[in-house]
């Protein structure tokens, strides 16, 4: 017995000096809202690892037990450096990163859930570099609710549809005006399918619409008083197929669309209008994920993921500073105390690219790598 709690307390004591370490991305999307998800590479549509499966495809709830718990933590930092040694940090952030809780009654086909999370965020100080006259300082955070119904049809198959409301705050500096909002909300909608057409092979899809919220907050400098941002969130689509290639071994590969190209500026509106165009375009995220329980209750999953930015070289965007990347990760599971404990960590790989800005020409370099921690319960 004494061995037993010896092995457990040094399972805990790992995870927290992992946790020293750093995470989050460079666009404003907050992909890693669900630890167990993160470490492969959030190819989970087509599964149900906990309660946070609804942060990807809320019909999974469906294959829970009657009621689970999801709560998990993060740290973030992002740098992305200029030729010359110029560079902008995107500040560290420590928080509560996301909650979920699953109810499935037992003898029914009905099932809830409810979450929070983190969904978009950005910290990006140009300081003194080239680009600080173009977007000097861009602070957003944006935190997601959401409330879920499903239903399942059959034991294979279940359909979800659920309630999205968004709630932030916005700050901005584009180095002749300063601009702040808070307390802001806007809301959307979700949907998802997930089916098990044999017994190795799953399939699933979902949806989550756009939003648009509009900040309205104090300005100063060159535009003043009361003022108006609007900040459209994407829509986004992902579908995924997963095999179990043993009874312990699962493989998913998914794809995700966003459609980031509606989402035109960040005009500021108030005594007068400061035109901040952004030009994104849509992209396509590929992932690749594995998930191998190597003994009861406890897992290792591996990733990688073939990421899309929503700028291009041609209409670089210092704002966001979002490329086209590669990201690995890899996680683990454990059962501990009666509970579930996962740890994910990802390192995204942005190759050197040549920048033709404006504001600034030469060859920029992307560092970012990300660690999270979630804790789960089945009652």
């Amino acid at each position: 017995m004494l061995k037993h709690y010896s092995l457990q307390c040094l399972k805990v004591i790992i995870i927290c000096l992992m946790m020293n370490t750093w995470a989050h991305a460079s666009s404003f999307v907050n992909d890693d809202i669900s630890v167990s998800a993160m470490g492969q590479a959030n190819a989970v549509v087509a599964q149900s690892n906990d309660a946070s499966v609804m942060a990807h495809n809320p019909a999974g709830i469906a294959w829970l037990q009657p009621i689970e718990m999801t709560i998990g933590f993060s740290q973030s930092s992002d740098h992305v450096r200029l030729n010359g040694g110029l560079r902008s940090q995107q500040r560290a952030t420590s928080s509560l990163e996301h909650l979920y809780v699953a109810w499935v009654p037992r003898d029914s086909r009905i099932a809830f859930g409810v979450g929070y999370n983190r969904s978009h965020s950005l910290n990006r100080d140009w300081g003194q570099t080239a680009f600080a006259g173009q977007a000097k300082w861009t602070l957003l955070s944006m935190y997601h609710a959401n409330t879920d119904m499903v239903y399942a049809i059959q034991s294979n198959m279940a359909v979800a549809i659920g309630l999205d409301g968004y709630f932030g705050e916005l700050n901005l500096d584009t180095a002749t005006s300063q601009f702040q909002a808070k307390r802001q909300t806007s809301f959307g909608a979700h949907a998802g399918v997930r089916w098990e057409f044999t017994p190795h092979w799953n399939w699933g899809i979902s949806w989550r619409s756009a939003t648009t919220m509009s900040f309205d907050g104090k300005s100063a400098g060159a535009v003043t008083g009361n003022s108006r941002i609007k900040v459209r969130l994407p829509d986004q689509m992902q579908t995924g197929l997963a095999w179990d290639v043993l009874d312990n071994l699962r493989i998913e590969t998914d794809a995700l669309w966003r459609g980031f190209s509606a989402t035109e500026n960040l005009n500021l509106v108030g005594s007068s209008v400061e035109n901040i165009p952004l030009k994104l375009k849509n992209t396509w995220d590929v992932m690749l994920g594995l998930n191998w329980t190597w003994h009861e209750n406890n897992q290792l999953r591996f990733g990688y993921t073939r990421a899309q930015g929503n700028s291009t070289l041609a209409n670089y965007n210092p704002r966001l500073s979002d490329l086209d990347h590669h990201r690995i990760h890899v996680g683990l599971g454990m059962e501990i105390f009666n509970s579930h404990l996962d740890l994910a960590y990802t390192h995204s790989f942005y190759p050197q690219k040549q920048i033709n800005n404006t504001a600034f020409t030469g060859l920029m370099k992307n560092n970012h790598s990300a660690i999270a921690f979630s804790w789960s319960k089945k009652l």
